[in-house]
């Protein structure tokens, strides 16, 4: 099986795809063989949704452009050719792309579930527009190739390349563990209190716990603050936004679209705040270890996006 993991709002492109029979075993499937898991979300560039597709395991990049209510009935062959040519391009030999192909025999459908690759979607996301699409064809060849080179914490510095390659020698076998109840989903916790009490007991935290300076506390109050009052105004008319998805959004983009940071250490700063709010609120059991865990890898992952975002002024691509 080949899972495909999409938003929410992605899903309706996958409607000519089959559904996984089980949501809980599917999830417990791509935690178990990553390899053959993909999370997936779009962006509307000039009226046409570009398709990103991201493998769990590789962080390897296939970008399907123009997917409209035509090409949406042949999804799972754009997806299937667009995999093909991401591990075509790194070189891979036609046997073993074959080989997992045939170990995964059918695409299937389920949702999103992995926040830290849902992050690494929207991150390349962003980085999309400092390349050019190319509307003739489906698969973004060209992107897809340039994207390959962006480094993530989350796989030891390592290239998707590097780490498609790898896969191919050590993961291409599926494993077929027993399926077990698993924790429940990430659910927001952090801001059901009084905000400006969460807040005031941040800076009590960060100055009687962490014996930071005055100045140190005010800049760390000042940035968490700032976070709280966007995604307030944000859910107030989007009221459906998950936690996680505004911080990797507010971190790989945002801050640095509004101007409210102008350089790779102001996206820096941000994040060692937001890294200690949220180890305020671990510490005060206002959310789980699991939670805070999932919190600092979005938290890592978007600071490089947004810190990314000065240096890709321009790129320049083969052609």
């Amino acid at each position: 099986m080949l899972v495909m993991n999409p938003t929410k709002k992605t899903l309706p492109l996958f409607s000519y795809i089959e559904k996984v029979d089980n949501e809980k075993s599917a999830k417990h499937f791509s935690k178990t063989n990553p390899f053959y898991s993909w999370h997936v979300n779009y962006v509307t560039v000039n009226r046409k949704k570009v398709l990103f597709l991201v493998n769990d395991l590789t962080f390897l990049p296939v970008v399907l452009a123009d997917i409209n209510a035509t090409e949406k009935k042949q999804l799972d062959a754009h997806i299937e050719d667009g995999i093909q040519l991401a591990f075509q391009m790194l070189g891979i030999p036609k046997g073993k792309i074959r080989r997992y192909f045939e170990n995964a025999r059918s695409i299937k459908v389920n949702k999103n579930h992995n926040r830290t690759i849902s992050s690494i979607v929207n991150n390349y996301i962003y980085l999309l527009e400092y390349f050019p699409l190319d509307w003739e064809r489906v698969p973004q060849v060209r992107i897809m190739a340039a994207l390959n080179d962006h480094i993530f914490s989350s796989n030891d510095y390592k290239t998707a390349d590097e780490t498609t390659r790898m896969a191919f020698e050590n993961h291409l076998d599926i494993l077929d563990n027993e399926f077990k109840e698993e924790e429940t989903e990430f659910v927001d916790t952090s801001f059901k209190a009084n905000t400006n009490e969460a807040i005031a007991a941040f800076g009590i935290y960060l100055k009687e716990e962490l014996e930071l300076s005055d100045k140190v506390v005010k800049r760390h109050n000042d940035n968490a603050n700032l976070y709280v009052q966007e995604l307030l105004v944000y859910r107030s008319y989007q009221p459906d936004l998950n936690e996680l998805d505004f911080l990797t959004l507010f971190l790989s983009g945002y801050i640095v679209d509004k101007g409210i940071v102008q350089s790779q250490t102001g996206v820096q700063q941000m994040g060692t705040s937001l890294k200690k709010y949220y180890r305020f609120l671990a510490d005060a059991h206002k959310i789980t270890a699991s939670q805070h865990k999932e919190i600092k890898d979005v938290i890592g992952e978007s600071v490089e996006a947004g810190k990314s975002l000065f240096i890709y002024t321009s790129f320049d691509i083969d052609y």
